[in-house]
């Protein structure tokens, strides 16, 4: 949903239409030349633009500003793929159409309990489990600082849940998720003070509902962890096609237009077989 020129394109992310967000801190001119790169195009539009910094609420405000948008609007679609600017699809439409056919019910996204050992269990500092969502945080700008000794959990009997930010949901999961926002507004209270509050918000929603069996618990993403090249994920590079091309991911991430466009040109190609976008397109 909120994404950039390529990842909008029809190629990879069907024609039912996108909603994207772009950040307030982004320069004026970029972000006028990405609504004139894509602003134009049939059931493309714009939420406001607010400032988000890594590891705060304001991720998690800004998506849920594009939940609101897509389930306001008059486009009809049966599944919703959050994106962002770094992402890039590297199936086709038609595989991507006939994945999600196969499993019409499945809700893709990672979603764990934050109490059951899991990939955040021997995690270091601010980013172990349970202690993210159970410590309450504070911070400034994207540094968030737990207070030591002060424990909670969520009311209501709900459990929390987490698990990377990136998903693809059905229309149905998605009215679910906007209709839990209207109604427990606690619930984002709540997460307001936790740590990467973006990575168990929709998780802990979904696995409290009905939705929860349908957990897939893939976000069908294609990235890199353990390649000690910091800030993680790994920057996906032209070495990394052959990876790129085995993976069964519909989508890839991190990649960088600025940095390998070719990359991008070689995925066009050969995995989505569209032609090259003209340079005049790219942002």
């Amino acid at each position: 949903m909120p994404c950039r020129s390529r990842a909008t394109r029809p190629a990879g992310c069907g024609t039912a239409g996108h909603v994207a967000r772009v950040d307030a801190r982004t320069p004026r001119a970029t972000y006028d030349a990405m609504v004139a790169s894509i602003g134009e195009r049939p059931r493309t539009s714009f939420v406001r633009r607010r400032r988000c910094f890594w590891s705060g609420i304001g991720i998690v405000r800004a998506t849920m500003e594009l939940i609101y948008a897509a389930e306001r609007s008059d486009i009809r679609f049966d599944r919703a793929t959050l994106l962002s600017g770094a992402d890039y699809p590297i199936k086709s439409a038609a595989e991507i159409a006939a994945i999600l056919d196969a499993n019409p019910t499945a809700e893709f996204i990672e979603a764990f309990a934050m109490k059951a050992p899991n990939r955040w269990s021997e995690q270091e500092g601010v980013y172990r489990a349970p202690g993210r969502v159970e410590r309450f945080h504070f911070r400034f700008r994207s540094r968030a600082i737990a207070i030591p000794g002060w424990r909670r959990k969520l009311p209501y009997n709900h459990v929390a849940h987490g698990g990377g930010q990136w998903w693809t949901l059905t229309h149905a999961a998605l009215r679910h998720i906007a209709d839990t926002g209207r109604s427990k507004p606690w619930l984002l209270r709540f997460y307001a003070n936790t740590m990467l509050p973006d990575e168990g918000f929709i998780q802990t929603i979904l696995a409290n509902s009905p939705f929860g069996a349908a957990i897939a618990n893939d976000d069908l993403r294609l990235t890199i962890w353990n390649r000690p090249e910091p800030p993680y994920p790994a920057l996906l590079g032209p070495t990394d096609f052959d990876v790129i091309a085995k993976s069964p991911a519909l989508f890839a991430r991190k990649l960088s237009l600025a940095r390998f466009p070719a990359l991008y040109d070689r995925i066009d190609a050969e995995l989505l077989h569209s032609d090259r976008i003209s340079p005049e397109t790219r942002v």
